[in-house]
């Protein structure tokens, strides 16, 4: 089965674009440049009816030059032989080349990669992930589409500071589905996610492995996301008023 899912929390689509503000985020120094303002507004009406909006990140032409990543399925560190399987999962810096004859984009990611690596779990089979922060920003980690129980489930508020880890158990009680995990940090979602911290989570379950679908390499996830790019590469982060970023590079 070709597992398709839509990560992005940029809302292309959305009912509402008012931009405000934009940033060029610099992950070397900490910092997050104020880049300029903008004073239009774009509703999905404008989207629909009026000339494209410029396009504002340098021409990508390098559509068929490079392999897809794929990120890795994630190993267990130990499992005790029964039903419990545990992982580690550390969020650090990366950089990854976007731009050939650029400078490479920083991000943050699960492991360093982004997307991070990918959780194949099966129903019934509980694990516990433990996710180190490593990196620059406050990370907590929300599995969406799973039921969790509370202290578990991601909530904004109850991230881990740099240097900080969490421990997070998951049931896998569900039926066979494609979902996926992301940063969840109050005030920081949408920037965390769009800087890399994502990744998909596999449930499969008896009734779907007796379909004998195509899997292993031939289960490819696609993650689909919109960004914006500076002339040196840099991602820039436009939070418009909380509405979005209409991106204007599709990144696959």
């Amino acid at each position: 089965m070709l597992s398709i899912f839509l990560l992005s929390l940029n809302f292309l689509l959305g009912l509402c674009t008012l931009a405000q503000c934009s940033f060029i985020l610099d992950l070397n120094n900490n910092t997050i440049q104020n880049s300029g303002s903008y004073t239009r507004m774009s509703t999905s009406a404008d989207i629909k009816s009026s000339a494209p909006l410029p396009w504002l990140s340098p021409e990508y032409k390098w559509f068929f030059e490079y392999a897809l990543p794929i990120p890795p399925v994630k190993q267990p560190k130990f499992t005790s032989g029964a039903v419990l399987d545990y992982y580690e999962i550390d969020v650090r810096r990366l950089e990854k080349q976007i731009y050939p004859g650029l400078p490479s984009t920083q991000l943050i990611g699960y492991d360093g990669l982004q997307p991070g690596p990918t959780f194949v779990m099966r129903k019934g089979r509980e694990s516990v992930v433990r996710f180190s922060n490593h990196g620059p920003t406050n990370v907590s980690t929300h599995v969406h589409g799973q039921y969790n129980r509370a202290p578990f489930d991601g909530w904004a508020a109850d991230y881990a500071l740099p240097g900080q880890y969490k421990d997070c158990h998951y049931p896998n009680a569900q039926d066979a589905r494609t979902i996926w995990y992301h940063d969840h940090t109050e005030y920081a979602t949408g920037m965390n996610v769009y800087l890399g911290l994502e990744g998909f989570y596999f449930l499969t379950d008896d009734e779907e492995q007796a379909l004998k679908l195509p899997t292993g390499k031939y289960d490819v996830p696609l993650a689909l996301s919109a960004k914006q790019y500076s002339t040196n590469g840099t991602l820039v982060y436009n939070s418009n008023g909380n509405y979005g970023l209409p991106g204007d590079v599709i990144q696959v």
